[in-house]
């Protein structure tokens, strides 16, 4: 009886019983021994036992699917002395075990002689609910923990997978463009050396505009290669100061006039003096430069540019306007997104990636600004840049 006395001081249900009550108890256990795989009840079975783990191990399982597996000293099936359901699950031997068997009925007879049995264990059972309450919170906080976790990890790597395929489609726009300036050149340099051979000196003069045109789209690629590259590492200098806006404007079209004048379009600004604004220069120009050589990309000759500004309470708006080709409705949805698509011409056949305007948009929000455009087909274009005025 020594032993079983020893193994119910070790249940923490069993453990406040006094000596007297412990003997009465550990003369009622029925010694089980069973061998591995052997079933000790199935789930929904009606039987009114507790059983106390001395040796072995129990599996708690429905079907395939383990609940746990229980080490000695173990209680386990201990509602069955408070309730009349039936099991809740399945309890078979994962190796040979000794279990001893407390029936409901010899539970109820001490009850009937020990009242602060019964009640002692409903408050162990309750102890342990709580403690298993606190465990499926924190699991659940855990849980929670780890599903935040995961959403994040999702994200970033949707994020990586974006990323990736953004590069993969500039990267695929760069190869098929950089082709179109340096075949110019290419084009170029065979004709020249003709008419060099055949004495047409008259000839190598109308092909210095053709060599202009080349060279500046050239020019153009490889500076919003450059900066495209930088920003999407972050290594853009961003140094805002207070700016005037003619200045700006001034030498945008000091750099663009000759461009302008071999294509006989009409480039003029209109900027008042006491105009400023506030952003990085560097940014703010390739802002201006790259909507200016749009307009004169898609303006034919004869046709007319111009760039004004005006100011409101917060912000400097600068306008880029032109009787160019216009666009389509649907092109204006994706017109600063960088799209896997075929280059568009301009009117006298210069050809970009459509890289400049993704970094018009990018510069723009860099410096806290805002962009529109309005456009129609067959009647120009008009964008608008709505920059801070002040820090």
């Amino acid at each position: 009886m020594e032993k079983q006395i020893f193994l119910l001081r070790s249940i923490p249900i069993f453990a406040f019983l006094e000596r007297d009550v412990m003997e009465t108890i550990a003369s009622r256990l029925i010694e089980r021994k069973l061998v591995s795989g052997e079933s000790l009840f199935q789930i929904h079975d009606e039987s009114l036992s507790s059983y106390i783990l001395e040796h072995g191990s129990i599996r708690i399982h429905d079907g395939d699917y383990t609940f746990a597996e229980l080490a000695p000293p173990e209680i386990f099936g201990e509602y069955a002395l408070l309730d009349q359901k039936p099991r809740s699950a399945s309890a078979t031997a994962s190796t040979e075990s000794i279990v001893w068997e407390f029936l409901r009925e010899d539970f109820d007879e001490i009850v009937a002689n020990q009242p602060g049995v019964k009640d002692g264990l409903v408050r162990s059972l309750l102890s342990q609910l709580r403690y298993r309450n606190d465990l499926e919170e924190e699991m659940a906080s855990k849980n929670e923990e780890i599903r935040k976790q995961k959403e994040e990890i999702e994200k970033q790597r949707d994020e990586i997978k974006a990323q990736r395929d953004l590069r993969d489609r500039f990267f695929s726009i760069i190869s098929h463009d950089l082709r179109g300036p340096v075949s110019s050149f290419q084009g170029l340099s065979s004709i020249i050396r003709m008419y060099l051979k055949k004495g047409k000196l008259d000839q190598i003069e109308g092909l210095i505009e053709d060599v202009d045109v080349a060279s500046n789209n050239l020019s153009n690629l490889l500076d919003n290669l450059l900066n495209w590259a930088s920003q999407q590492r972050s290594q853009i200098p961003y140094n805002p100061e207070r700016l005037k806006v003619k200045e700006l404007v001034g030498s945008l079209c000091d750099n663009l006039g000759s461009s302008a004048v071999a294509k006989g379009i009409d480039l003029r600004a209109k900027i008042d003096d006491n105009l400023h604004l506030f952003g990085d220069r560097n940014t703010i120009a390739t802002i201006m430069r790259n909507l200016t050589n749009n307009a004169l990309k898609f303006t034919a000759e004869g046709g007319q540019i111009t760039i004004t500004a005006t100011e409101s309470i917060d912000s400097t708006v600068i306008s880029i306007q032109d009787n160019g080709v216009g666009m389509p409705e649907e092109k204006l949805k994706t017109l600063f997104q960088l799209q896997d698509k075929k280059s568009t011409y301009g009117t006298s056949g210069e050809k970009g990636v459509g890289l400049g305007l993704q970094l018009v948009d990018e510069f723009v929000k860099l410096n806290g600004g805002s962009i529109e455009v309005q456009s129609k087909e067959g009647d120009g274009t008009l964008f608008k840049v709505h920059l801070p005025r002040r820090n």
